[in-house]
């Protein structure tokens, strides 16, 4: 009882955080709309990817997956799921994607310029994210001007704002794959509603990932989907920025209530599995060729559990 009165109380407060939408849109955006519906776009392109590479078996299990956005400006988020179809899915929030951006852009001036953006945002974040809002844009002349329009900086930032997406996507792709969450009617066909990624839905598959997302299974999802990266042509240097992140957050009062961070922990740990994982899929792939992704099973969990 003690154990499901504290899951109850911790859906509770990461709702309140994700549903602080209303202060959030006081704030000035610093992604427009247009940006943002590309970066949905790379997020369905990207899934579509690395669902390609699954094999035939996976590919009719996750029949109809497909990426839904949540809403939310102020809740970084991304899980598996399922929707309330019972279709498979990547949910991932527009508050996510926008700090993904500003993530691939730090890391693509850090290597272009020799700066030391993505630690400069990171404690940035670290100092003054407070919670319940929008994530904080970097300030005014963070991002040098000429830089920031260099066409290498672009092109790289480019690369690794998709490689971000690849290891966040496919983290949560493996967790299906691997079967540690079953969805009780997956169908090819794409309704018109699914486009909208509800409250109810939201709080149902915060529920069943508070259940899920244990450390090793979340470890053992880090290192599949990094394989399954490079199979794809992407590098690990996304990712990894992104963890660098994430890791300078995991302790600090604002980005605590963030969906993401009460799921996915010991990033510092992860970005090791990451490295471990990449370095091994080199070994192999250099001496044999295109590396199958081993699967770690995982016991199952019903989306209705």
């Amino acid at each position: 009882m003690l154990r499901k009165n504290l899951l109850v109380a911790r859906v509770a407060v990461l709702l309140a955080v994700a549903s602080a939408d209303g202060v959030a849109h006081a704030q000035v955006d610093p992604a427009p709309a247009a940006a943002l519906a590309i970066a949905r776009r790379t997020a369905t392109e990207v899934l579509s990817a690395l669902v390609a590479r699954l094999s035939a078996d996976d590919k009719r299990k996750l029949v109809g997956i497909y990426v839904a956005f949540d809403e939310s400006a102020t809740d970084i988020n991304a899980l598996a799921a399922c929707d309330d179809d019972g279709d498979y899915v990547v949910v991932v929030s527009d508050a996510f994607l926008r700090l993904a951006r500003t993530v691939a852009a730090a890391q693509a001036t850090d290597e272009i310029f020799g700066t030391h953006k993505v630690d400069e945002y990171a404690a940035l974040l670290a100092g003054s994210q407070a919670q319940g809002v929008s994530t904080l844009p970097p300030p005014v002349g963070f991002f040098d001007v000429s830089q920031a329009r260099a066409p290498a900086k672009l092109a790289i930032e480019a690369v690794r704002f998709r490689e971000v997406l690849g290891a966040v996507v496919g983290h949560e792709l493996t967790h299906l794959v691997q079967g540690e969450l079953v969805c009780p009617n997956p169908t090819a066909t794409h309704e018109r509603g699914d486009d909208v990624w509800t409250r109810e839905e939201r709080e149902h598959a915060l529920t069943v990932a508070l259940k899920l997302y244990a450390p090793l299974r979340v470890l053992l999802a880090d290192g599949v989907a990094t394989s399954g990266l490079l199979d794809a042509g992407m590098t690990e240097q996304g990712e990894l920025a992104w963890l660098s992140v994430v890791d300078r957050l995991e302790s600090t009062p604002g980005p605590a209530g963030w969906t993401y961070l009460a799921l996915h922990h010991d990033s510092a740990v992860r970005a090791q599995v990451v490295r471990a994982a990449a370095d091994q899929w080199r070994r192999v792939h250099a001496a044999a060729g295109p590396v199958p992704a081993s699967k770690a099973v995982s016991p199952p969990l019903s989306a209705d559990r």
